[in-house]
């Protein structure tokens, strides 16, 4: 029976809920007070959640620990009277209801979860709608005009209680026939549910109606079918007056004999017309069932391909031959902003919107592409997804057509990833390799230098030994010595980049570091420094000579950014879980953010990319290796940093430093 179908179907979604293993095991671990009740709902709340999503009827499921007490609530809370663990020994789900919440009715389904050891450890109670129960009942296919299906019980006081309305409700709008059927289904479901009376199904005859009645296994619910006797043997009836009318006009010559030769093949008609109807009833109650096995074998299809497409990482986009889309998953609606309802049915160049990264021009159609060649197509090389809320994300892949079992193309689908972070990841894994082979070269030069430097500044002095300090090329060569100490530095800034050395970590307070090490670059500066440093920032393990090199390289920058005065702001903060600030894949989660800000000129947009390349600069007098070099010793820490900056609005550097183990001291 259909209806017996969809209440399994309801059965066999809750036992699938309680089986997730994770959940399970997490209810388990809190029962065992190893886990709090916090803990347990930050993770088994989205697991439910998504069970709940991947269910067509299921909106509401309540979880019981051990203990029957509510721990995890998902979806619609199911009514009090029915929070708690059902009193059954085989450890099957058990149904009930219907209950009604803000005027619609549900069905409840009481499942316990069963641990490996075959114990019970909680229960889940969930809630489905009757949506589709109700279009089953009110589908009056092969009932004629007047047949309909009733579900119902008899409730506490004896009374019918009906699911949902009649079809004389539905298409008179009124009250027509209540009391009828009322009565009628009261003798139905009172004979249905007597005691040690075999469940199976019963005809009934009423003055208007032929009436079938059964009971529906599971559940303390009854179903009648019911139609109007004159339109049942109306086809019968029609043949009878034909009949009677010529025995009408034969029963005077013919005299009774004549009449009951002609009454007897008539009533063997009668009865043979009967068991033909009867079998035809038959026939098309199997139809039904048959299709309605085919129905839910293709909902339970339906069910697995949108499990396996929601399942799937990268984004999937199936369209028509005209380009439409016919259908996209959950990391489609997550990187386009279109949800499923919106984008069905729209071009596909309006949901998924791609351009060159580079050029910012729009791409070709890779549905296009897919319909010209009928192969299989790859995207273009720095493609970006421009979602619906203007978010660029570079993505890669393409598109496939797809063909129906004759090898007819009957649309195609897009398959895409985003690879934003990957992008950066690897662009972060260049700089630092560009960082170590500049390096290399740097220091081969600077040795060099640093020797040829030593030799012209030793002349220098012996010059200046032999010349008298009044005359003209004296104040010359004092000139040159200035030049060979700024290139001195230069030549150990260039050694320091080079050999960059592995910092000598030791547990320690961050702050002193960085409010000591601004201070000394912004000595006798019209510029000012303002700190927020909480005192329970957390203590990290840096070489401290290296980290203050960092933030006296930022403070400098800076400085020469703001000539006649400003502010900086150096803020400090705890990250518990670093993921929840930025995609990048730094190890560990707790981290120290420590951001640099000023007032200053800013750096053009162009330049941001390039600025911690060696010898990048846009100072006239820069050398271009501090933040390199700052560069350089972050990565070295397992940190990060970053820039932001608008011409006009000043600059932002943010570093995050891996916390100690030892957080306080």
């Amino acid at each position: 029976m259909v209806v017996e179908g969809f209440l399994a179907k309801a059965k066999e979604t809750a036992r699938q809920i309680t089986s997730r293993s994770k959940a399970r095991e997490a209810l388990e671990k809190y029962n065992n007070n190893e886990i709090d009740l916090s803990t347990f709902n930050d993770f088994s709340i989205p697991i439910l959640q998504d069970a709940i999503n991947l269910s067509q009827f299921a909106v509401g499921i309540n979880r019981l620990d051990q203990h029957g007490k509510l721990v995890a609530q998902v979806g619609l809370s199911a009514p009090e009277k029915f929070l708690h663990p059902p009193d059954i020994a085989d450890n099957k789900p058990m149904l009930s209801g219907p209950v009604t919440i803000d005027n619609d009715s549900y069905i409840v389904v009481s499942a316990p979860i069963i641990n490996r050891q075959k114990s019970r450890v909680g229960t889940d109670i969930v809630l489905f709608t009757t949506s589709k129960l109700r279009e089953i009942v009110q589908d009056y296919t092969g009932l004629g005009k007047t047949g309909e299906t009733i579900i119902g019980r008899l409730s506490n006081n004896g009374q019918p209680d009906l699911f949902f309305p009649t079809r004389s409700e539905l298409e008179l709008g009124r009250k027509a026939h209540i009391s009828g059927n009322s009565a009628t289904a009261k003798q139905a479901l009172e004979k249905v549910f007597v005691p040690d009376r075999e469940r199976t199904v019963h005809l009934h005859e009423t003055h208007h109606d032929l009436v079938a009645y059964g009971p529906i296994e599971g559940i303390d619910w009854g179903i009648i079918v019911r139609m109007d006797k004159y339109e049942l043997f109306k086809p019968v009836t029609k043949q009878v007056l034909i009949i009677a009318l010529v025995i009408a006009v034969l029963v005077i010559p013919l005299g009774l004999l004549g009449l009951i030769l002609l009454l007897r093949p008539l009533s063997n008609r009668m009865i043979i017309h009967i068991d033909t109807l009867q079998r035809e009833i038959k026939a098309k109650e199997n139809a039904i069932h048959e299709r309605a096995l085919a129905e839910e074998k293709l909902l339970d299809e339906k069910e697995r391909l949108n499990v396996t497409l929601r399942s799937i990482g990268d984004g999937v986009i199936t369209t028509d031959l005209d380009g439409k889309i016919v259908l996209i998953n959950k990391i489609t609606e997550q990187l386009t902003g279109w949800s499923q309802q919106e984008a069905i049915g729209r071009p596909v160049q309006e949901v998924f919107n791609i351009i060159n990264e580079k050029t910012g021009k729009p791409c070709d159609n890779p549905v296009n592409k897919v319909l010209t060649s009928g192969k299989i197509v790859g995207l273009a090389n720095h493609t970006a997804l421009i979602a619906r809320d203007g978010t660029q994300y570079i993505i890669e892949d393409g598109g496939a057509p797809i063909f129906d079992k004759e090898s007819k193309m009957i649309g195609i689908i897009l398959v895409f990833r985003d690879v934003t972070e990957k992008r950066k990841t690897e662009e972060e894994l260049l700089k630092v390799k560009k960082l170590e082979s500049v390096g290399v070269l740097a220091g081969g030069i600077a040795h060099d230098f640093n020797n040829i430097l030593t030799a012209i500044f030793g002349n220098i002095e012996l010059a200046g030994m032999s010349i008298d300090s009044s005359s003209k090329a004296y104040h010359f060569l004092q000139e040159a010595k200035k030049a060979s100490v700024r290139a001195k530095h230069l030549t150990q800034q260039m050694l320091t980049f080079s050999k960059g050395g592995d910092p000598v970590k030791k547990t320690t307070p961050i702050g002193k570091t960085i409010t000591e090490s601004a201070n000394f670059v912004l000595h006798g500066s019209p510029v000012s420094c303002r700190f927020s440093i909480p005192d329970d920032l957390w203590l990290v393990d840096i070489d401290s000579g290296q980290i203050s090199q960092v933030i006296q390289n930022l403070v400098i920058n800076a400085k020469h950014a703001m000539p006649e005065g400003g502010e900086i702001r150096i803020n400090c903060a705890n990250i518990e879980d670093i993921r929840s600030e930025t995609p990048l894949s730094l190890p560990g989660k707790a981290y120290i953010k420590i951001t640099e800000q000023d007032n200053g000129c800013g750096i053009p947009e162009k330049h941001l990319e390039k600025i911690f390349d060696p010898y990048f600069t846009t100072k006239q007098d820069g050398s271009g290796l501090g933040l390199a070099i700052s560069h350089s010793i972050i990565s070295k820490h397992n940190g990060h940093i970053s820039v932001q900056s608008r011409i006009g609005e000043g600059s932002t550097f943010t570093i995050y430093l891996p916390a100690s183990e030892r957080r306080s001291t």
